[in-house]
Parts: structure tokens; sequence; C-alpha cells
């Protein structure tokens, strides 16, 4: 493989955040086991996967497609790899189809329910972008988008509705309001100019931390429950206090309001949430 397709490679996996996949892959992994009541067979394993990697390369691409001209204009942004001219619109676009294209054929694969289902998810895709420009709904909506993850992919195996994934989806969709509500902080100067919509740019920084450690909270006690609902012992309920400990040092950082701070917060202790719930659960059922 040559340089020059290495770098594009590498450009495209810039734009879509690759890397950040760690925050919503170990929840859909925590649906499947939850599930299978253990291991699923491989070829639904790699289906999920694939289902979910496409789902969020889209998600992003769409995103930043779509925000490219409020991206441009944004200090912080506009480097990205559109606005800044690495890549251009055309390009994004045929990246996104492919990716639409993978994930539908994916969900396909899996079973009729979450086929049809995946045209809603890609509506939302659409929807979220542009609601920043008129509401604070889009928080809510990016935490909601997320919280699909593990009830997919617990309906890739059992399509039939269950409390058992129920919690653990509410859990992340409060959560990832939450931290996007802390992340929102970084363009607080440029939204209200702009007139982008946020929690912060709206209601000001100080409400916007207290709106985030409400939906924390509540995330919190949703994660407990769905131990509860799931009959997990010990190990499970060391790893929420764990959690509970990140989440509270989460809300630390955020509250110096300092750039480097808010980052850390958003992208060192978010990353380990999933990843230290999904070891629980997995202890539990294997």
């Amino acid at each position: 493989m040559n340089s020059k397709v290495l770098e594009t490679l590498k450009t495209f996996s810039s734009m879509i955040k690759f890397s950040h996949s760690i925050f919503a892959l170990p929840f859909a992994f925590i649906g499947m086991l939850i599930a299978a009541n253990g291991l699923p067979d491989l070829r639904i394993f790699v289906l999920i996967s694939i289902a979910m990697v496409s789902a969020r390369s889209l998600a992003m691409a769409l995103n930043r497609i779509i925000d490219a001209d409020i991206d441009k204009r944004n200090p912080r942004t506009s480097e990205r790899e559109i606005p800044s001219g690495k890549l251009n619109i055309s390009s994004a676009l045929l990246f996104s189809l492919a990716m639409l294209l993978i994930f539908e054929i994916s969900t396909y694969l899996i079973n009729m329910l979450v086929f049809k289902l995946s045209f809603l998810v890609v509506v939302l895709f659409i929807i979220y972008p542009y609601t920043k420009r008129f509401s604070v709904i889009c928080h809510l909506l990016l935490g909601a988008i997320d919280g699909l993850a593990p009830v997919g992919a617990y309906l890739a195996i059992d399509p039939h509705f269950s409390f058992r994934i129920l919690f653990f989806g509410l859990s992340v969709a409060f959560w990832v309001t939450g931290f996007d509500m802390i992340y929102s902080m970084l363009d607080y100067d440029f939204d209200i100019k702009n007139h982008i919509y946020s929690v912060s740019s709206v209601y000001g920084k100080s409400r916007a931390l207290d709106f985030s450690r409400l939906f924390h909270f509540v995330s919190f006690l949703l994660l407990a429950t769905a131990g509860i609902v799931n009959g997990f012992g010990a190990a499970y309920y060391i790893a929420i206090i764990v959690i509970g400990i990140l989440l509270i040092y989460e809300q630390i950082l955020a509250a110096s309001m300092k750039k480097g701070k808010v980052y850390m917060a958003f992208f060192n202790i978010n990353s380990f949430v999933g990843v230290i719930v999904l070891v629980a659960v997995a202890i539990e059922l294997l």
C-alpha cells in the first residue's frame, strides 16, 4: 500500500474520529453479551461490529458535511478535514454512501427488525447536525442516538423488547448528553456570536455544568438499575463505584472551565467508562 493511499485513509479516519469509537462500541458489545447470555456466534459478532463501525462512521461524516460551513468559521474546528481543504465535499459524500451501504447490508444480514430500524437511525443521523441551529435539543438527540447502540446490538440477537437492555440504553443516552453539554462549553463565545444553540450558549456555562451533573447522576442511577434488572453481582457494582468516581472527577475538571481540562474530561475519562462496564458485564456473564 503506497503512501498516498495510507495518507488518504488517515485523513478519512481523522475526519470521523475513528479512535472515538471506544465511546459507544463497548455498550454495543454489552447489549450483545446480555442478549446472548454470554458470547454469541462469530458471524453475529462480526456483523454487529461492522454495523456499529459503519454507522458511527456515517454519522460522523454526515455531521462534518452538514456542519462544514460552521466548522470553517469556528477557529477551534477550522482545521478539520473539509474546511481546511484536505477533503472535499464530494469525497466525503462518497465515503458516506459507502458507509451507508455497508451499514444497510450488515443490518439486513442480521435480521429484518434491525434492518427496518436502521432507516430510522440514518434519519436521526441527518437530523442531528441541523438541530443545533434552532434548539438545545441537539444534546438530547445525540445522547439518544448513542443510547441506541446497546439496544440495537441486543435486538440483533434477540428481536424482542426487554428491560434488561433498556436501562443500559437510557444510561448511555444520559451519559452522552451530559458530557456533550460539557464539550459545548469550548465553543461558548463562537456559539453566541453565530446563533448556535447549546446549553452553555443559551443558559450560560454555569447552568450547563448543572445540567451536565444532573444528567450524569441520572445516568449513574440507571446504570445501577441495569445491574439490578440483570441480576448482576459484586464485580458489576465495583465497576459502578469506579465509574461514579470517574464521573465526579470529570465534573471537577469541567468546572475549571479551562480548555485543556475540558478536553481531558471529554476524551480521557469518557474513554474508560464503556470499557469498564463492558469488562464488568463480561465477568458476570462469561
